[in-house]
């Protein structure tokens, strides 16, 4: 397995730092997704966009469509 008393060579140093910044990269644009669907649900709560039998009759055809 992982042998944790020998300390990391300068490969895996290199390997741990770009994985940490890509985890937090992706981090980053999902919390951005989430802003940005939330605040577009919140701008279609106030507009009243849709009624709730339009948004079921939306979910019945897409998943409808195999």
């Amino acid at each position: 397995m992982n042998d944790t008393s020998t300390p990391p060579n300068g490969q895996a140093l290199a390997r741990q730092a770009r994985l940490r910044d890509a985890l937090r990269a992706n981090l980053k644009k999902r919390r951005a997704q989430i802003r940005g669907r939330a605040a577009s649900e919140s701008e279609g709560d106030e507009q009243g966009s849709e009624t709730p039998a339009a948004v079921d009759a939306n979910v019945m055809t897409k998943g409808d469509q195999r």
